[in-house]
């Protein structure tokens, strides 16, 4: 998905998998020369920047808190496992959003094991936000979105290949993922 967002993209984005710490930098590397957009691991303090992708550390979870107006990004550092949610917590990540910056926000849901993401999707939608859940064909597990799907939350359910699109879309009208030359068009999208 990364790979087709374009340079330029005008919002931040943040990415929570599930992953011990130990595999950080491998997973930010892997995505680093996977997208055009710059990646990085968070760290504490960090500034949420147009165009910039930032990764959770493995076994901790990414919160975004606005300071002076301003959303930054930090992590509850000593924080490990709360109510049997995985960490980094994809829940936990979109409240601290939602919080943050209110209705402009967009929730991504991707393959995974379990239901973490549903009551983040339905805070997102409950201020006004659109979430985006991956379909069952294109996942490797459809635990995840299967479970925001199941709760009514999707904004669209879409095919890895054609979220990135769905994105730049939303976030700039009458444009089109591109990266290099080529450029795709989603498939309609299955509102929910």
């Amino acid at each position: 998905m990364l790979r087709e967002l374009p340079l330029g993209f005008p919002w931040a984005v943040l990415v929570a998998v599930h992953l011990p710490e130990s595999f950080t930098d491998t997973l930010v590397e892997r995505l680093r020369r996977a997208s055009q957009l710059p990646v990085m691991a968070a760290t504490s303090g960090m500034r949420l920047e147009p165009g910039r992708v930032l990764v959770a550390p493995g076994g901790r979870n990414l919160v975004v808190r606005p300071v002076m107006d301003s959303p930054w990004v930090g992590w509850q550092t000593d924080f490990v496992e709360e109510h049997g949610l995985d960490v980094p917590s994809v829940d936990i990540l979109m409240h601290s959003v939602v919080r943050a910056v209110g209705r402009n926000v967009v929730g991504v849901v991707l393959t995974g094991l379990g239901h973490d993401g549903t009551a983040g999707a339905h805070d997102i939608r409950q201020h006004g936000g659109t979430v985006v859940a991956q379909d069952e064909a294109s996942s490797a597990v459809f635990g995840m979105p299967k479970s925001v799907i199941q709760s009514g939350l999707a904004s669209a359910v879409l095919p890895l290949p054609h979220i990135a699109d769905f994105l730049v879309r939303h976030v700039q009208p009458g444009t089109t993922a591109r990266r290099g030359r080529s450029s795709f068009l989603s498939q309609p999208v299955q509102a929910q």
